[in-house]
């Protein structure tokens, strides 16, 4: 979960398809879904960082609350798993 966190920071297709090649080789669906939906919400909390780092006023508070909101679901989902 932890290095799903991380590579969730920058890239979520990776974490994907190293999730999706770990579950042929013997990790669990269960596992390998709860390590993409952490590189999910590791991701849009970056992007809410970014947006609300550099962007304009307008965007940046538009960005960062429906980025947040995503990795919220993301978080709520997690506990449904």
């Amino acid at each position: 979960m932890a290095t799903g966190f991380v590579l969730g920071l920058t890239d979520v297709d990776a974490l994907t398809l190293s999730m999706s090649r770990s579950v042929a080789t013997g990790t669990s669906i269960d596992a390998a879904a709860r390590a993409i939906v952490v590189g999910i919400v590791a991701n849009s909390i970056m992007k809410a960082g970014i947006a609300a780092a550099i962007g304009s006023k307008r965007f940046k508070w538009q960005a960062a609350a429906a980025l947040i909101a995503m990795a919220a679901a993301g978080g709520g989902a997690l506990l449904l798993l």
